[in-house]
């Protein structure tokens, strides 16, 4: 990857957190009754920036778990000398990070009720599923994994703070973001790197 290409990535990422965190979260500022009736021009127009900001900040900590993906993706390969046995271990981990999506919230202090937790998982691996499958449309097959695999565990990953504060305004504000900057850059990556790099399961 260029520096040119890595900076339109950077960029581009960037503004894809920022917009995706801009519009979920104006939604629940209009959603709240409280704010509604006693906001103020000034007050609306600073919580917009805050929340345009917020996402810049996601989209950086999603780029670098993006790259620190890419840095295991490379180990892994070079490890596991059949790149069946690195993709077994990544399909583990998606199931393990699944359940644990669900029961670790779910077993915490004053937790949500559980089907919650489950409607959470069930939409990250089903939105990763149909990413997933896009991935594929672009490239080939051998990249649906390695895909379903960075989308739902860095997600998951990267969201810990939000989902250990269980505030679901702060979790819906940080996780589609999240989700939206992992899946602009991993189905960005074969553009970016040329089709090489999917043979080796990217």
């Amino acid at each position: 990857m260029t520096l040119r290409k890595w900076w339109y990535l950077f960029w581009t990422t960037l503004l894809v957190g920022g917009v995706a965190a801009f519009v979920p979260g104006s939604i629940l500022l209009f959603t709240d009754r409280t704010f509604v009736a006693d906001f103020t021009t000034g007050e609306y127009i600073f919580n917009l920036v805050q929340l345009f900001g917020a996402g810049l900040m996601f989209s950086v900590l999603s780029q670098m778990g993006f790259f620190a993906y890419l840095t295991l993706n490379y180990i892994a390969l070079s490890i596991f000398r059949q790149p069946v046995l690195w993709k077994t271990l990544q399909v583990i981990v998606v199931v393990v990070v699944a359940f644990d999506l669900v029961y670790l919230p779910y077993s915490a202090e004053g937790s949500s009720p559980l089907w919650t937790y489950m409607l959470l998982t069930a939409l990250l691996v089903g939105l990763s599923a149909l990413m997933a499958n896009w991935k594929v449309r672009m490239t080939n097959k051998t990249a649906w994994i390695p895909t379903m695999f960075f989308l739902v565990t860095a997600t998951a990953l990267e969201a810990v703070p939000a989902l250990q504060e269980n505030n679901w305004n702060g979790i819906v504000t940080m996780m589609i973001p999240l989700f939206a900057c992992n899946a602009w850059q991993i189905l960005k990556l074969h553009t970016l790197v040329g089709t090489g790099s999917q043979a080796q399961g990217n």
